[in-house]
């Protein structure tokens, strides 16, 4: 029945044309599904089905006269969407959705579970505890809601404020824009401060009106963290600083999409009264959960708060919490699970540790950028954002066709320019589960498609540059080169600096029954670290190839007493596979 139609509405195109030879498929496998055009010589089009053909004849409106178009329903039935198939895996540098890890892959996907049974509040319970160290906060109240980031905005709003309420909000780009928007269709008194895109929020301003504002009618401060529209970064403690010097009362609502879990945020220590953000960002999940964490003053707030609010209402998730039930609705299994796996490989990373691969990365993209002989969109070195650098393209070049031609040849995923950027600005996205080598393959992919482009680029020359950054300040991966036995971290430079770490590490697990394993699963880690060792100390080089020659090295080292190791304990031990980043 599919094929019929399918060719039915071929027929009807073929009828109307002058060219019939246009129609005819022709086997070119070389060239990518995902690139199809209409050849209007008559060799036609590389696919082999009818339904891809087809949706490469609509796919390609601007080869066909008006009067041929199909209506987009015809695609409703047949449509087969392989056709966007490329080799490997999709590079995917925009600033959000972003890559997903592969142990939260692996942790959703399980069936659909009862979330009344006792494990999913227990489960829940935790999680809302630790949700709060990504916001830094021991105040706050955290609620994960089935929602994206707007609806996370309109949670903020609508639970803390009243219709006619005067907000300050500030306009730097396309996400500050769509917040704005919001709030003045729910019918705020929104006092919006506007920068120039590419700046960042204009804070002389905020504190003009904060100085004249005695009768304190300002309820709240609204302001975008980062920027992705155009790779800006606000200063919140700045902001914070403001409030507190003109002894102002407003709340300070934050979207910390995509800040949060990538860039130093202190939700108590800046006086952050709401902050939010979302699952498809800096967290690494499929899209689905918005997290917003309120202060003791927020929760005050929103007892006296006037505006309508249903699905985002905080009370009801509040009764829910004394209950012990925590969801007042059902909410997505498999995204608890996804969010309990990318909790524990950034707690595991170490939060403060994740920031700062966020920092080199941001640093290799800008001076790639910089080497490319291409501007930043940010104006100024203290907005730049480390989680998306959006790059500005000579007027001779649309921006759209680098993101275009970057997935159709390269199968490179890069954020376009939006509203007043738009085709201005092309933007990397570097955050979320990302390192170093794949931010490389980025930068040599987009090197690629600027020369196809016609920018006078030198293949390399980013590439260079970046490395030259990286490999200077990348640390070894910290789940590879430390001791995570009681929070034993190990730095090793020479063996005796070593032994110390073992020994103390013995100390500490001198109490459990599982202290002989765990001494054998440390001395096959030493033999591991110990074959690269280039200096040992007293001067003695280490390079062993055997048990025999280890054992020599550690006696060497005067730390032969700190454990036992026997040939059986080295054929019985097990080393346990170390997830890096």
């Amino acid at each position: 029945m599919q094929v019929t139609s399918l060719i039915h509405s071929l027929r009807i195109l073929r009828d109307k044309t002058t060219n019939p030879s246009l129609f005819i498929p022709q086997q070119e496998p070389n060239r990518s599904r995902r690139s199809v055009v209409l050849v209007a010589t008559g060799k036609g089009v590389a696919d082999t089905t009818l339904s891809r053909y087809l949706f490469a004849l609509l796919s390609q409106p601007h080869n066909l006269p008006s009067r041929f178009q199909l209506e987009a329903s015809l695609l409703k039935e047949g449509e087969n969407m392989d056709y966007v198939y490329g080799p490997g895996r999709n590079n995917l540098f925009v600033p959000g959705p972003v890559n997903i890890p592969e142990p939260v892959i692996r942790a959703m996907n399980r069936n659909n579970e009862d979330y009344r049974s006792p494990a999913i509040p227990a489960m829940t319970k935790i999680l809302l505890e630790d949700v709060k160290k990504i916001f830094k906060t021991t105040t706050g109240t955290p609620f994960m809601i089935p929602t994206t980031g707007t609806g996370a905005w309109e949670s903020a709003l609508t639970n803390t404020l009243s219709p006619g309420d005067r907000i300050v909000s500030f306009l730097i780009g396309q996400f500050s824009l769509l917040w704005i928007d919001q709030q003045q269709r729910l019918k705020f008194n929104v006092d919006v401060v506007e920068s120039e895109w590419g700046q960042g929020a204009n804070l002389d301003i905020l504190a003009e009106k904060l100085a004249a504002d005695h009768a304190h009618t300002i309820k709240a401060i609204c302001i975008v963290h980062n920027e992705t529209a155009t790779g800006v970064t606000n200063n919140l403690a700045t902001v914070r600083k403001l409030l507190d010097h003109y002894r102002h009362p407003a709340l300070l609502l934050v979207d910390g999409v995509s800040s949060i879990c990538a860039l130093d945020f202190r939700m108590d220590e800046w006086g952050v009264d709401v902050a939010l953000t979302g699952s498809q960002k800096a967290l690494s999940l499929p899209t689905g959960i918005g997290i917003v964490c309120a202060s003791p003053k927020a929760l005050e707030a929103s007892k006296s708060a006037k505006s309508v609010r249903v699905f985002f209402d905080w009370n009801d998730y509040l009764k829910f919490y004394k209950l012990g039930t925590y969801w007042p609705y059902t909410p997505s299994i498999q995204l608890l699970y996804g969010l309990r796996a990318a909790l524990d490989l950034i707690f595991e990373e170490g939060l403060d540790n994740v920031i700062a691969r966020h920092t080199r990365l941001g640093t290799a993209t800008r001076l790639a950028v910089e080497a490319w002989g291409l501007k930043n969109c940010t104006q100024k070195e203290e907005w730049y954002s480390d989680t998306v650098t959006a790059v500005v393209v000579p007027p001779y070049i649309d921006s759209a066709e680098i993101v275009k031609r970057a997935w159709k040849r390269y199968n490179l995923s890069l954020g376009l320019g939006l509203n007043k950027v738009a085709g201005k600005v092309f933007r990397i996205g570097h955050l979320g589960n990302l390192n170093e080598l794949q931010l490389l393959g980025c930068l040599a992919g987009v090197e690629m498609i600027l020369k196809d482009v016609g920018y006078p680029v030198k293949l390399g020359s980013g590439v260079a540059a970046a490395c030259a950054y990286l490999q200077n300040n990348i640390p070894m991966i910290p789940s590879r080169v430390c001791g995570l036995r009681e929070g034993v971290g190990i730095a090793m430079h020479n063996v005796a600096e070593y032994g110390a770490a073992i020994l103390q590490m013995k100390n500490a697990l001198r109490n459990e029954i599982t202290h002989r394993l765990l001494l054998v699963n440390i001395a096959v880690f030493t033999i591991f670290w110990l074959l690269t060792l280039k200096k040992a100390s007293l001067g003695v080089g280490i390079a062993t190839n055997n048990v025999a020659e280890y054992q020599a090295a550690i006696q060497i080292s005067d730390i032969s007493a700190s454990f036992e190791l026997k040939m059986e304990d080295w054929y019985e031990c097990h080393m346990s596979y170390v997830q890096p980043f």
